[in-house]
């Protein structure tokens, strides 16, 4: 059974970040955790007593962004607790990536005041995205970056309004790429990928790759995702 895990009740931990415990909403093969975390109530104390590394590179960055780093590595820290790895630090890579332990693979997200982390031993790859509702103006104006006029009309047809299927259409590649990237080691584009099928009663969307990454990752093969609303926002997943 999976326990929540609740921080040190010090340096002004319980009013910056909450108990982390586990989402279930997601079949994956391994556990997604999540916890909260207030932005307002940083500190760069708060690395410490929360027993998480803070890099040079980080530290120069905003207090925003900082937090945001915080909250991600320590929800990930203790979803590795859960499997045994105690205080394992979960270093920044060259490529910016998080530097996971060996035999393990994961997947970090946050927006707004909640942090997600993704964890498995036994799949190839995964990634986990978790993103706010864009506002309608938003959509409109990025909306080209992140579809085709093809996907348009599939998703246009999917009952959600404008700004929703486009966010999820937005998180679904967010999680392709993060569940990619560490086998092929490049970046690739929003519309280098396609929604080619999404069913909302199984929560459900396949998409396809359109050009080729590596010779093993290449264009035409199809990676299905998995997809929730939760707290507010939407989840997405995909694993392999």
């Amino acid at each position: 059974m999976i326990h929540t895990s609740t921080p040190p009740q010090n340096q002004g931990t319980k009013e910056f970040i909450s108990e982390v415990r586990p989402i279930t909403k997601l079949p994956l093969q391994g556990q997604l955790f999540e916890c909260e975390f207030n932005p307002k109530e940083y500190s760069d104390l708060l690395f410490k007593a929360l027993d998480v590394t803070l890099s040079e590179d980080v530290r120069l960055a905003r207090d925003k962004r900082k937090s945001e780093f915080l909250a991600g590595r320590y929800c990930a820290q203790q979803a590795l607790n859960h499997y045994g790895y105690q205080n394992i630090d979960i270093p920044i890579g060259q490529d910016r990536s998080p530097q996971w332990p060996k035999g393990v693979i994961g997947s970090i997200t946050h927006a707004g005041n909640r942090a997600v982390c993704a964890i498995s031993r036994q799949s190839v790859g995964v990634g986990i995205d978790y993103e706010l509702p864009m506002t309608d103006k938003t959509a409109k104006e990025i909306g080209n970056l992140i579809v085709s006029e093809k996907e348009k009309l599939l998703l246009s047809n999917s009952g959600l309004p404008y700004a929703n299927w486009l966010t999820l259409t937005f998180s679904i590649k967010e999680s392709l790429f993060k569940t990619l990237y560490p086998k092929v080691k490049q970046y690739f584009d929003f519309l280098d990928a396609e929604v080619f099928s999404i069913d909302h009663v199984q929560q459900t969307i396949s998409l396809k790759l359109l050009r080729n990454l590596t010779p093993e990752v290449r264009s035409g093969q199809v990676y299905d995702g998995k997809y929730c609303f939760h707290q507010g926002g939407i989840l997405t997943l995909i694993e392999y």
